[in-house]
């Protein structure tokens, strides 16, 4: 970094920061849409900056967003592991789960700036989102970890599609 503060190193000792200034991003795999190599690539970015703006009361629409993908990640499991269904315990968990999933959703759509919310696609995928954690209650209603499998991977893709574009 030819600027002070874009540097990685201390200028008189020639040691790294503990922490860098800047952080070089793969460009290429958000440009080729790859969800999961740029979430993965910009997660301690984002977390940072999110820490930093609660630290300061401050929350913005990413951090909604961020909200949504980590309620989708506690159920986004259940995929591969599915839930005993049978189990009183497990179901009044997954209702839990889904309420906190249908609440960050609620404030993802209360909160985008006004060229967000008039997006055709953003209108879709919320729309697509919010049918989705209702399959998701019935579902769990109905005990039947098929339906919430196939529920949960319908909204992980809407979730992946905000994030991409939106988040």
């Amino acid at each position: 970094g030819r600027l002070a503060l874009f540097r990685n190193f201390d200028e008189s000792t020639g040691n790294p920061f503990p922490r860098p200034h800047t952080v070089l991003i793969d460009s290429e795999q958000l440009e080729a849409g790859d969800a999961e190599a740029a979430a993965t690539t910009l997660a301690p970015i984002r977390a940072a900056l999110g820490g930093l703006r609660r630290r300061n009361g401050i929350v913005t629409f990413s951090d909604r967003m961020d909200s949504f993908s980590a309620a989708m990640e506690t159920m986004w499991v259940y995929r591969r592991d599915p839930p005993d269904m049978a189990d009183p315990r497990t179901i009044a968990a997954l209702a839990g789960q889904a309420r906190t999933l249908r609440r960050a959703l609620e404030d993802i759509a209360a909160g985008p700036s006004e060229k967000i919310a008039g997006d055709p696609q953003f209108q879709r995928l919320i729309e697509g989102s919010f049918k989705s954690v209702a399959t998701i209650d019935r579902a769990i209603e109905a005990r039947d970890p098929a339906f919430l499998i196939g529920a949960l991977r319908e909204l992980r893709s809407s979730e992946q599609l905000l994030w991409m574009n939106f988040g």
